[in-house]
């Protein structure tokens, strides 16, 4: 017993009941942390202001041992009294975290009592979700890494306020276990994704030609997407998305049963014959790749009604050779038929759709007319890798020649070096040479799908400008 007959206090009861004993330090530690949260480091007057908690708590306790909620709510009392407003909101709000917390752990505990010892029929918890069977072993455990995951959410992540509306009911988070590991639940829209291709995030799946590339695509596409998200995921207008892919096999079907009874009809061999047994021929060879190209107009030559287009004739190989990989010509400055830049890009998605798998450029000097060319090709839905097409100038007679066929336009400085080098053959075969290089290096820099020379059967030539390139290889 102290002077004034106080009852000296030894032990504090904790909030489980237990008995433990009373250490002033932890008060003084507890007041010192609260000063310092609000700008205060005065460790004597947190020492001083302790000593008062001890001696208002002996004073009022009498013969009874004190609870851990009576030490806090005098160190409260104390503080205000003395003057530390600040510090008392500091020790205020620290408590009612560490209150909401055992609080949130206390439930926790509670869900995991239930998870163990009751089945689902007394357990909604273990009901909650149609896709597991929460009587399992594995159905239970992933409802305690479930429900812990909730209870983390709630105390360290949301906002309290949204924390304590979704336990109240006035809000609903769904999938509250997955808040910050991914989406959830996803409607997927075919018409979108099939329109122009799509990616899987491993690669690049071409837009589909038929109802059987179709549904194995969707398929592909529910699979993947499930494989990087949680929930369901679920198809608008299912068989409304299938249409499009009925629609082209319904025309391949019908094109090409025509085709055949005008043979059966006719008994005569047409350019679809001959295309057909020159595919059989490079098979047999162990060609597997093929560029696909219509071929420049001729008065002297007739136009074949079969390959009208070069998408024509790719769609031709892709339904006779499924195996063979197509390639197709595309042009930075636009086609010489076609009327604008822009229609001739629309054009080339028809490529792609009908199964076009790589496009390579007819020959350019200018890069910023590829680069223009590959951000509207972008834009427009053409997602094929492409690859730009460059020619070493090293003759005089390629620039009347070549050039002159290709239609591509000429910047100045390409200009000057013609004009500069035209009476001296070989400075002008090294500074076609060093041209190509510069455009080659600038292209591969700057992201290329991949490069393309035409080098007009010069191994030379070849050579030369791998030498000027192999570095960026």
């Amino acid at each position: 017993m102290r002077e004034g007959f106080f009852f000296m206090i030894q032990q504090i009861v904790k909030r489980d009941g237990r008995m433990a004993p009373f250490e002033i330090d932890k008060i003084t530690n507890a007041i010192l942390g609260a000063a310092q949260a609000s700008g205060g480091q005065d460790h004597d007057m947190a020492q001083e202001l302790a000593e008062q908690v001890e001696k208002t708590l002996e004073e009022t306790a009498g013969t009874e041992t004190p609870t851990v909620e009576q030490v806090q709510d005098t160190v409260e009392k104390v503080l205000i009294e003395s003057g530390h407003a600040r510090t008392a909101k500091k020790y205020i709000l620290y408590r009612n975290e560490r209150t909401r917390v055992r609080e949130m752990n206390t439930r926790l505990m509670k869900v995991y009592e239930d998870l163990t010892f009751k089945s689902s029929l007394e357990n909604d918890v273990k009901r909650e979700n149609a896709n597991i069977d929460g009587d399992t072993a594995m159905g239970t455990m992933l409802k305690y890494g479930s429900e812990g995951a909730k209870q983390f959410y709630e105390m360290y992540v949301l906002n309290p306020r949204h924390a304590q509306a979704h336990r109240d009911g006035d809000i609903h988070i769904h999938d509250l276990d997955f808040y910050t590991l991914t989406t959830t639940c996803c409607q997927i829209d075919l018409l979108e994704l099939f329109h122009g291709g799509f990616s899987t995030g491993h690669g690049v799946l071409r837009e589909p030609n038929d109802i059987y590339s179709y549904s194995a695509l969707a398929c592909i596409a529910i699979q993947a997407n499930q494989n990087e998200q949680h929930g369901g995921q679920s198809v608008v207008n299912f068989d409304y998305g299938m249409a499009p892919g009925v629609k082209k096999t319904y025309f391949k079907r019908f094109r090409d049963n025509l085709a055949r009874a005008l043979e059966l009809l006719g008994n005569v061999e047409d350019a679809a014959d001959v295309a057909a047994r020159i595919l059989d021929e490079l098979e047999q060879a162990g060609v597997r790749d093929v560029l696909a190209l219509r071929g420049d107009r001729t008065p002297t030559r007739p136009e074949s009604p079969d390959f009208k287009h070069a998408s024509d004739l790719t769609a031709f190989i892709k339904w006779k050779k499924p195996g063979f990989s197509v390639h197709g010509a595309c042009y930075p400055e636009a086609h010489p038929e076609a009327a604008t830049l822009q229609q001739d890009v629309e054009n080339l998605r028809i490529k792609q759709a009908n199964g076009a798998e790589h496009l390579l450029t007819q020959l350019f000097f200018d890069n910023m007319h590829f680069y223009r060319f590959l951000n509207l090709a972008r834009r427009a839905g053409v997602t094929l890798p492409v690859s730009a097409g460059v020619m070493p100038i090293v003759k005089r007679s390629q620039i009347e020649r070549t050039v002159a066929l290709s239609s591509a336009s000429l910047p100045s400085e390409f200009t000057r070096m013609v004009s500069r080098f035209q009476d001296d053959p070989d400075s002008l075969y090294e500074a076609g040479i060093e041209y190509a290089v510069n455009q080659l290096r600038d292209l591969i820099e700057g992201g290329a799908d991949g490069v393309h020379l035409y080098a007009m059967n010069d191994a030379n030539v070849a050579a030369k400008v791998y030498e000027g390139i192999k570095d960026l290889l």
